[in-house]
């Protein structure tokens, strides 16, 4: 069964930086990559950062630390 998904990189203090999905999609394995850019594609500084995956009305939110 289809859910919607989301995956949205926040910066540590909640604003969105990016949302790299969202879309109905199928169970199983799929993978997201994030190049470190927000939605304007300006590289956005070293910092840690929160991904937020959702699925249906389920989320997790992992940290990040971006180094360049």
């Amino acid at each position: 069964v289809e859910k919607q998904v989301a995956v949205t990189i926040y910066d540590i203090n909640g604003k969105e930086v990016s949302k790299l999905r969202d879309e109905r999609q199928t169970p199983g394995e799929h993978e997201v990559v994030w190049d470190g850019r927000d939605q304007q594609g300006e590289e956005v500084s070293s910092g840690m950062y929160l991904a937020r995956l959702s699925v249906g009305h389920s989320y997790q939110v992992k940290k990040l630390i971006l180094i360049r």
